[in-house]
Formats: structure tokens, C-alpha cells, sequence
């Protein structure tokens, strides 16, 4: 991989940053508001 260990730790908090929106996201379209 091309990817230094910092990139890929990098690479890991962006995959949990956007878990995070992905679920933030689904609350607030499920949300009456």
C-alpha cells in the first residue's frame, strides 16, 4: 500500500468521522424535526 501508517490512521478516523455522520444523519432524517 501507498499509504504511510499516518495516512492510514488517518484513513481510519475519516472511516469513523463518517460512520459517525452516516448515523447522526439517519437520526436527524428520522426524527419528526
Amino acid at each position: 500500500s501507498w499509504l504511510a501508517p499516518r495516512d492510514a490512521i488517518r484513513q481510519g478516523d475519516w472511516g469513523r468521522i463518517t460512520d459517525l455522520a452516516r448515523a447522526t444523519l439517519s437520526l436527524k432524517e428520522n426524527s419528526p424535526q
